[in-house]
């Protein structure tokens, strides 16, 4: 079946000292079968955009000044277009030249115009098929982009919570699973914080649930600013965020759970020039090899606990020897000396 060529285009780079009775023959019989042919010179094929769009390119041999290197390779930069060459000369070695040179299709004085012509249209279908195949792939790199940029914007919200911007639980179970991997390997150890916020419950009761989300998204901000930039932050439950501190020891968690302690205590928030006064508990607890993520979890939850039992705004942490667990509560040096 034979393809519609309509709006289809060539331009021909003519020599009017050639032979130009062959030449108008063929390009009216290209004319007859809805090829629209152009012509002129170099030039003028540089300076027309609608010249620059055909899907076919013919150079009459001797039309140029230039090397014709140059121009075929000048083409090829800029032109997808299929280029043809109307020689002067049936010779083997010249056609293997222009062929050499660039050009996809050679026509001599020795071809019957008929055998031009088909020769000149089927560069032309090659081409539009060239081209209708290159846009699908652009259209098919296109749709994929799209997919894949959907895709990671799922992932954000999957792994994200919506009104603090934090990562969420699932998200941060599946880090502490990769960190406790990457602990059997490297023998570093990492240590994990649940921050609670003090009298949550009494404060929505209070002040409402449009308060407290506010109250939870600053304190969010405020608990990733205390922590260091390689530092996980997730919401963990309503009003807790989990901390993951990875290559991090006990001593140095502690640490950071001051600094968060004591950065939420100093941070003003305001409800209609009202100051409401927050505080968080921590319960941390460092990872043992031989427990895993689920044991080291429950110790912080335990430590958690013990800290709010012995009153608010304070930091617990957990150990453990064997089956026996240990709970100390953790005091600043600035507190000790001032006790």
């Amino acid at each position: 079946m034979e393809e519609t060529l309509e709006q289809v285009r060539l331009f021909l780079i003519e020599n009017h000292n050639g032979d130009t009775a062959a030449r108008d023959s063929l390009c009216s019989w290209l004319f007859q079968r809805q090829v629209q042919v152009s012509r002129g010179d170099w030039q003028m094929w540089m300076d027309s955009p609608v010249a620059r769009d055909s899907q076919a390119v013919m150079i009459q041999e001797g039309c140029l000044a230039e090397d014709i290197d140059v121009v075929v390779n000048g083409l090829r930069d800029q032109t997808d277009a299929m280029l043809i060459f109307l020689s002067h000369s049936s010779e083997t070695t010249a056609i293997g030249d222009a062929l050499a040179k660039g050009f996809d299709e050679v026509l001599t004085p020795t071809m019957s115009l008929a055998e031009q012509g088909e020769r000149v249209m089927s560069k032309i279908r090659q081409g539009l098929r060239l081209s209708r195949q290159h846009l699908s792939y652009l259209e098919l790199y296109e749709r994929y982009e799209l997919v894949v940029k959907q895709n990671e914007e799922l992932e954000l919200l999957s792994k994200s919570d919506a009104l603090t911007g934090l990562f969420g639980r699932r998200y941060m179970m599946r880090k502490l699973q990769e960190e406790a991997a990457r602990t059997q390997r490297s023998r570093h150890m990492f240590t994990m914080l649940i921050c609670s916020l003090d009298r949550f419950d009494i404060i929505e009761e209070s002040e409402g649930k449009e308060v407290c989300d506010r109250i939870l998204k600053e304190t969010a901000g405020v608990v990733t600013n205390s922590c260091r930039t390689y530092d996980i932050v997730a919401r963990w439950s309503e009003s807790q965020f989990m901390l993951l501190l990875p290559e991090t020891d006990l001593t140095w968690a502690l640490v950071v759970a001051e600094r968060c302690r004591r950065n939420v205590k100093r941070y003003l928030f305001e409800n209609e020039e009202k100051k409401i006064d927050l505080s968080v508990t921590i319960g941390l607890a460092e990872f043992q090899q031989n427990e895993g993520v689920g044991g080291c979890i429950r110790r912080s939850e335990h430590a958690l606990k013990e800290a709010t039992q012995r009153g608010s705004n304070c930091i617990v942490f957990c150990s453990a020897a064997g089956s026996e667990l240990s709970y100390d509560t953790y005091v600043p040096v600035e507190e000790e000396q001032e006790s």
